[in-house]
């Protein structure tokens, strides 16, 4: 009654297979019931042991017919073809037992009996080959077909399997000898109900799921099923010779099968082996053996997303070989083709296991880091650094000195998706390009020196950079132009420019008042407002400075960024009444750059107006003066810190290290 009522509660729990299959194990539970209800009423009512066969054994042939459907149901994932294949291969377990337990026991039973005592031979033997059956499917369907079964299944064939035993007792006690009700065998049957019953209730408290169906690499059953087959002809055909032939003949032929069978499961093997090459050849590196881009994409698109699933950090190295096209040229592309694979082999042993390397493409290789905050990356990049250069590269008997320009990014500190963190590493690879090679760059702000390397170098260059200086001494005293240029960086960066643009920001903004060389000093440093002849003087600096930088032909495109930076977009500004879209934007960062350090520094005739009052004036501006989108960048970068006063970032007037832009 217990497991009837559970497996009904189990069966309105769950849903899909495990419902139905809950649903047939209460109706076999119910017709086992019913059995018992009856034979009680006889041992009961009638004080006498019910005749065998019975009513109450129709009920319990029921019950157990219901099994194998509920075992189908439960199993359900399999194709079809395995699942009869399955229920074939207990069925001939099943009539391999049955024809062996007939011809050595029952058989000779049988010659002295009656029909009545056939009939409950019978139905004797069909006990014990039910509990089989139910137990065979349980073990060819399920087990041999899933790589995960739930526990309550594995207590019903628990429960079945002690069932089959003490079915088999029960047979060979009501034909051969004598059955007698309430002894020890009746434990079997009520320990069935206690496994029946718990694995109801495991099923109704917790969802288990269903049964996981794995790929089947050779056929389980077959050598079980060759085995049963040849036992029992052995049995059933030992004194018949013809017989014995036929058997043998069948026996042959079924293990020709079985060694077909190995043969296809081979090919199938080989075949999986060689798919499983394609796949690691589409994802590898055919010269240097590593991960190619491919994998590498994907792999990091993988560690963004779980980073950020799991609030964790993601790190990126991006190494690039310095000066590589020397080798192909000086050594040809056989040698260099050598000197990638010994700098892989290095790489290789230097990375974490936990880290993902590849190639890139060309000379250019990178690192995946997961779960490393920023000094452990930087750590990494310095050491791939180190392994690469520590020694030279043999190659035909000649030793070629190598080095690397790495650069790193780090999410969330960097980036916060994964274009984002690929250009950012990429960036900081250029800087460490630029700033001389051989060395590791992190995408942080650069410092003072890295200026001149995003402004370029020439002779021209040198005397406007001191000269800017000078003119921000006469003017304020400060290093003006230097802040302007980080900060002109920075907000190129936060709108996304490519490198020519944000070259042409912030080498405009370092010049930006180049033109007031040739305003008198009395001006640019008079504590009060200016007359309108020296307003006039005033305007004239931004068309100077842009003539000026135009005599250089590297410096030209800095020109119109120079003479537009005091224009408004309501075209209010000067020299020439822009408006909105006729300025470039390098001018709309300029303007914000040289509003918000004009605000900040102490003025002749004012002080520096607080950080709020500042922000304030900018957003005030915006729509009118200054560019809209321009100011929503530099207050952004502002609020986390990147942007302060004056004397907070600069601490040199004339940059230093310069370099030629390429």
């Amino acid at each position: 009654m217990a497991a009837t009522a559970l497996a009904l509660m189990a069966a309105r729990q769950r849903h899909g297979r495990a419902r139905r299959f809950w649903a047939v194990l209460a109706a076999s539970n119910a017709f086992w019931l019913t059995g018992e209800l009856i034979w009680s009423a006889y041992e009961l009512g009638l004080e006498r042991e019910p005749p065998f066969p019975s009513a109450a054994d129709a009920f319990y042939l029921t019950s157990y017919a219901l099994v194998v459907p509920a075992i189908l149901l439960a199993f359900g994932g399999i194709s079809r073809v395995l699942m009869l294949r399955g229920v074939l291969d207990a069925s001939i377990i099943v009539v391999a037992v049955g024809v062996a337990g007939y011809t050595l026991v029952i058989a000779p039973q049988l010659a002295q009996s009656n029909d009545e005592s056939a009939l409950a031979t019978a139905v004797g033997l069909a006990y014990p080959l039910l509990g089989l059956l139910i137990l065979m499917t349980i073990v060819a369907v399920g087990f041999n077909g899933h790589q995960r079964t739930p526990p309550t299944i594995k207590l019903v064939a628990a429960a079945f399997a002690v069932t089959a035993v003490t079915d088999v007792a029960y047979s060979y006690l009501v034909v051969l000898h004598e059955y007698r009700s309430g002894g020890w065998l009746n434990v079997g049957w009520q320990v069935e109900a206690c496994l029946l019953s718990l694995a109801a209730l495991t099923a109704w408290r917790h969802d288990e799921g269903v049964a996981e169906v794995r790929a089947r690499d050779r056929d389980r059953g077959l050598p079980l099923v060759l085995a049963g087959v040849a036992c029992t002809l052995a049995l059933v055909l030992w004194n018949n010779a013809a017989a014995l032939a036929g058997a043998y003949a069948v026996f042959a032929v079924l293990v020709r099968l079985q060694l077909t069978i190995s043969d296809k499961a081979e090919i199938a093997r080989r075949l999986e082996g060689a798919l499983r090459e394609q796949e690691r050849l589409a994802v590898t590196d055919p010269l240097t053996g590593l991960h190619n881009r491919r994998f590498f994409d994907e792999i990091l698109r993988h560690e963004v997303a779980r980073a950020k699933r799991q609030q964790a950090s993601v790190g990126l190295v991006v190494l690039n070989l310095d000066h590589f096209q020397h080798v192909n040229d000086a050594l040809g592309h056989a040698s260099g083709d050598e000197v990638l694979r010994s700098v892989a082999r290095r790489l290789a042993h230097t990375v974490r296991a936990s880290d993902i390397l590849a190639r890139y493409g060309g000379e250019e290789f990178v690192v995946i880091v997961p779960d490393a905050v920023a000094p452990e990356v930087r750590q990494l990049a310095e050491r791939c650094r180190a392994a690469i250069c520590e020694s030279p590269i043999t190659v035909d008997g000649q030793d070629v000195s190598t080095t690397a320009s790495v650069g790193l990014a780090v999410l969330p500190q960097h980036a916060d998706h994964t274009e984002e963190l690929l250009r950012h590493g990429e960036k900081a690879l250029l800087l460490a390009k630029r700033l001389g090679r051989n060395q590791v760059r992190s995408s942080l702000t650069p410092t003072a020196e890295d200026f001149s390397v995003l402004i370029g170098d020439n002779l021209v260059m040198d005397y406007l950079q001191v000269l800017a200086d000078d003119i921000d001494g006469r003017q304020a005293g400060q290093d003006h132009s230097v802040a302007m240029a980080r900060w002109a960086n920075l907000v190129a960066s936060e709108l996304g420019l490519d490198e020519e643009s944000t070259w042409q920001a912030v080498a405009g903004a370092r010049l930006h008042d180049i033109g007031k060389v040739s305003v008198p000093d009395a001006i640019l440093a008079k504590p009060s407002a200016l007359t309108e002849d020296e307003w006039r003087i005033m305007r004239e600096h931004p068309d100077r400075g842009a003539r000026l930088v135009a005599l250089d032909p590297m410096l030209a495109p800095l020109a119109r960024p120079i003479f537009e930076h005091h224009e408004r977009v309501n075209g209010s500004g000067y020299p020439a009444g822009k408006r909105a879209n006729e300025i470039s934007i390098q001018a709309k960062i300029i303007s914000v750059c040289d509003a918000w350090a004009a605000m900040r520094a102490d003025r002749a005739y004012r002080p520096a107006l607080a950080v709020e009052a500042a922000r304030q004036q900018l957003q005030a501006g915006a729509g009118s003066q200054f560019d809209p989108s321009v100011v929503e960048a530099f207050l952004r970068l502002q609020a986390s810190g990147l942007v302060g006063a004056l004397e907070d970032l600069v601490t040199t007037g004339q940059l230093s290290r310069p370099v030629q832009r390429p």
